[in-house]
Parts: C-alpha cells; structure tokens; sequence
C-alpha cells in the first residue's frame, strides 16, 4: 500500500490544481491575470487533458521504474542453503536470530519465520528497503550427514521497479547467514523524485504538441500536471536530504521542478500573446 501513496497524492494535488485552475468563471473576463483576456474555455475538456497528462506522467514513471530496475517485479523471493555439521549449526541458528534482531527482524507466528516492515507511514514520496513489508524463512533439514539450512526472503508489498530491493535482500541473507560481517547500506533511487523528473518532461513535451495542434487553453492542463509535481519533488528532496546514506536523486528532482516551472511559464507566454 505505502508504494501507492505516491500515486495518491500526486492525483490529490491534481484534483486542486483542478479547483484552483476551474476557480475562475468561464463566462466573463479574467481580469485578475490578464486585462481584456476572456475565459478559458466553456468546456471542460482541458480537465480531462490535465488527467490525462496527470495518469499518463504515472505510467511513464512505472515503466521508467521497471526498465530502470531490470524488468524485476513481485516479490522478487530468493532461496540460499547452508550445509553445515551438527555441531555448527546451534551456533549457526544463534547468530541468525541475534543478526535478524539486530537489523529490525521480529519473529512471526511460525517458528523460522521472521518479518520487517518498520512504520506503516511514512514519507509519501519514498520508502527505505528497511520499511517495505518483508518475510524471512529459515528451516533446517538433516539429511543424515549433516544439517541443511534453507533461508528465503521476500517481500510481501510488490514491487513495482527494482529501485535496490534486490541487492537489500542479498545483504540481508549474506549478514544473518554470516557471509558477511556487517549489513551494508543499500541505497534506494527515490521515486518521487524519477516521477517530478519524468512528469517535467511529459509537461514540456504535452505543451508542444498542444500548439502544433491549435489546442486551447494550454495553461489549465498544464498546471494541473505541474503542481502536481513540483509538490512531488519537493517531498522527495526533503526525504533525500533526511536521508542522505540511504536515498538518492536529489538531481532528478531539482530537474524535474526545473522542467515543470518551464513548462508553465511557456503555457503562460502562450497565453498572453494569444489575447494581445
């Protein structure tokens, strides 16, 4: 559920920018923008098109995500065995559960299964790996000569994109397994902040092509998308900077607030010499 919350707010800050765009009557002059400049329009059509451009931003942004991450989705489950003697394998086992505690780990209701989820809220625009709802199983098997460890991780929110979910997943299997000695810090692409620098472009290509095709009014869909994403990547440059270790695409962000301010002022510029 945390992965849609980015969707969601993107779709509340468009349906304002709806309202603040539709706030003006259509039916007589718009005197507090521009003097003698009509209406927008008496149809709403240009909401439909602010929509459009709002869920077309969305898709672009999955897509990107997917590509970007290597085609994985879903739970992305791997399973790792251990052989090891009788001897080894209490202090194995030990070790396990000392290293699952210490990197947020409780035990589930079964015995060998453990969970991570950190908070169920957090910042809308990313989650750290330590915070997507994740399950561990560990069973053991003796097959007369010794004793079989069978340890799988999965992650219970599907992901849409691999954004390092898979390599915090290898980490965490090669620290409680003790192939390594220490839990490395995975960094996660934010985003919020692929999504402001994908919807910046959508604004930038959308207002070409509505004036190669005479659309009108350029201004309300626009804004409706930019809003939209100026908020987006203001969200993921504040989870950024808050995580400086973890989260990555301060750049993306800067970018896409870069690309949606273009946007508008353009779709103003158009708007002012259409009523000069």
């Amino acid at each position: 559920m945390k992965r849609f919350l980015p969707f969601l707010a993107l779709f509340a800050v468009s349906a304002f920018a709806a309202g603040l765009s539709a706030a003006t009557p259509d039916d007589r002059p718009v005197q507090n923008y521009f003097q003698n400049a009509t209406a927008f329009s008496s149809s709403p059509k240009w909401a439909v098109v602010g929509f459009g451009l709002v869920f077309g931003s969305m898709a672009l942004s999955w897509i990107t995500a997917i590509v970007l991450g290597g085609f994985k989705i879903g739970s992305l489950e791997r399973r790792v065995e251990y052989r090891m003697t009788r001897d080894e394998y209490a202090p194995f086992w030990e070790r396990m559960r000392q290293r699952l505690t210490q990197i947020g780990f409780v035990p589930g209701p079964e015995e060998g299964v453990f969970g991570q989820s950190g908070a169920q809220f957090g910042d809308m625009s990313s989650f750290t790996h330590a915070k997507t709802k994740k399950e561990l199983r560990a069973t053991a098997f003796d097959n007369g000569q010794g004793i079989t460890v069978e340890i799988s991780l999965r992650y219970l929110d599907p992901i849409v994109g691999d954004t390092g979910e898979s390599a915090y997943r290898d980490g965490v299997l090669d620290f409680v397994s003790g192939t390594s000695d220490g839990m490395k810090t995975v960094t996660n692409r934010s985003y919020g902040a692929l999504s402001s620098f994908i919807g910046g472009i959508v604004a930038c290509l959308a207002l070409v092509v509505m004036k190669l095709t005479g659309y009108t009014p350029v201004l309300p869909p626009v804004l409706m998308l930019t809003i939209a994403e100026v908020v987006t990547a203001i969200m993921a440059i504040l989870a950024i900077r808050s995580k400086p270790g973890e989260l990555t695409g301060l750049w993306l962000a800067i970018a896409g607030i870069g690309l949606s301010a273009l946007a508008t002022l353009a779709a103003i510029a158009f708007e002012v010499m259409a009523v000069l």
